[in-house]
């Protein structure tokens, strides 16, 4: 007979067949990219933090004006913010791309 899982092991398979430490992560993302921009002063609306990959953080931004603004202008303050912040993320580049935000249900892991 198999010995019976530690309940840790059992939470930890749990959470990861449900999503919820990814949802847990894009939140604190969300936070820190908020921060970033709180800091600086620049508007976070229209804009969303997607994921970290190979120390570049994507970001989505709804406006065109917008995306060019925050590339010509702002990229490298918010990299040196990120990482002043958010040393445990660490950032180095900023990757800006174009697509429609649609707004995510306050709760999306209940069904």
């Amino acid at each position: 007979m198999r010995e019976p899982r530690p309940l840790r092991q059992s939470i930890n398979r749990l959470m990861q067949k449900r999503g919820y430490g990814r949802l847990l992560a894009n939140a604190s993302l969300a936070e820190a990219w908020a921060a970033a921009l709180a800091a600086l002063e620049l508007p976070v609306a229209g804009t969303r933090a997607l994921r970290i990959s190979r120390h570049t953080l994507y970001v989505a931004v709804d406006d065109a004006a917008r995306l060019s603004q925050l590339r010509q202008f702002h990229v490298d303050a918010i990299v040196a913010e990120l990482a002043t912040q958010h040393p445990e993320l660490a950032i180095r580049q900023l990757r800006l791309e174009r697509h429609a935000i649609a707004e995510e249900p306050d709760e999306p892991w209940m069904d």
